[in-house]
């Protein structure tokens, strides 16, 4: 049985391609779906992932996010600092690092990703009207063993391949 990662079992460019169409039509549906559960003075989609990640990560450093965004450090500096000028975010000296800082939510900022998560739960909830618990449950786990996969063969000596904490959230 050939192992994963093994060059035998590769896929063809056809159904790379085929998948890699898929997934970009599934993420702009998502973003499609997300704008309809926008509110009046919701942060854009940047400062919003920015939140969930905090939310769900907890404290982080400025280049664990950029590297989850996939954002260079620039933009991502004026991302956190819009969100600190609003008070939804602080940043702290790292407990680890004296050098370094860490992001976290502010009590507002926590408010305001679980707002989000719970419309964004719902847009996804109920547009997955006439499926089933199983049919779904399914979907997440090969989406699951996709990603292993793929982070696995990307995975590598390279600065730039995010982070396992990074990319779960």
């Amino acid at each position: 049985m050939a192992e994963r990662g093994d060059p035998s079992m590769s896929v063809s460019e056809s159904t790379a391609d085929e998948l890699f169409t898929t997934l970009s039509r599934f993420h702009r549906l998502l973003r499609w779906g997300f704008r309809t559960a926008q509110q009046e003075g919701d942060p854009g989609p940047a400062a919003q992932m920015t939140l969930l990640f905090l939310r769900r990560q907890g404290p982080s450093r400025a280049k664990e996010l950029a590297l989850w965004l996939g954002i260079d450090k620039a933009p991502a500096s004026r991302l956190v600092a819009d969100l600190e000028a609003k008070g939804l975010l602080r940043r702290e000296t790292d407990p680890d690092d004296a050098r370094s800082q860490r992001l976290s939510l502010t009590e507002d900022g926590v408010e305001l990703a679980l707002q989000l998560r719970a419309r964004r739960v719902e847009v996804v909830r109920s547009s997955l009207t006439g499926l089933d618990d199983a049919t779904v449950h399914a979907t997440v786990a090969a989406m699951e063993e996709l990603m292993t996969t793929i982070q696995q063969n990307l995975s590598g000596d390279d600065d730039r391949t995010p982070p396992s904490r990074a990319l779960r959230g």
